[in-house]
């Protein structure tokens, strides 16, 4: 399989780790996360007890509901958007590591991938992810740490009767680790 990136250039895939190719795609990932629930929601949670389906998504600190749309809808472009955002995270993580000279692992853990890069670059991203933050917020390996199970526990959210995650923190950490790349 080709895949043409927008300059016309070839980014051929083969079975080895294409840092090219990720960073591509978490872009992508990253973007249509963005666009399915918008850059406004700060924070998404479903709740799936018994045989009724709910859904908070936390606009600026305001939770509200999308108007005129069916609720399975909306589910399903939460639960989309937290795949995607979780993904991208993951494979920015993994390019990061690949940039460093390590083979990036065969896992989803962000705060586990985030722990293999070297203290030098965690601390630079760190701070990135820190800017224009509240000093009582949490820190980018507590959001790491708080999404790490994010894609594997939302794209199989009929398993989970709740589920929880920040958007807000999840893209900003995305945008600090990707600086650069």
């Amino acid at each position: 399989m080709t895949i043409v990136s927008g300059d016309g250039s070839s980014l051929a895939t083969t079975q080895s780790f294409n840092a090219k190719v990720a960073l591509y795609a978490a872009r992508g990932y990253h973007h249509t996360a963005g666009s399915l629930f918008g850059s406004e929601v700060t924070y998404l949670g479903i709740s799936t007890a018994g045989n009724a389906i709910g859904y908070v998504a936390d606009m600026g600190g305001v939770p509200q509901e999308k108007p005129h749309r069916p609720v399975r809808v909306i589910v399903g472009e939460a639960i989309s958007a937290v795949v995607l955002e979780a993904l991208a995270l993951e494979l920015v993580l993994k390019v990061k590591l690949h940039h460093a000279g390590k083979r990036p692992p065969k896992m989803h853990n962000h705060a586990d991938l985030f722990a293999k890069l070297a203290a030098s670059e965690r601390q630079q991203a760190g701070q990135r992810f820190q800017v224009g933050r509240q000093p009582d917020t949490y820190t980018l390996e507590e959001v790491l740490a708080n999404s790490a199970p994010a894609f594997e526990r939302w794209r199989y959210a009929h398993e989970h009767q709740q589920l929880e995650a920040s958007m807000s923190d999840m893209r900003q950490a995305f945008e600090a680790l990707a600086y650069g790349l």
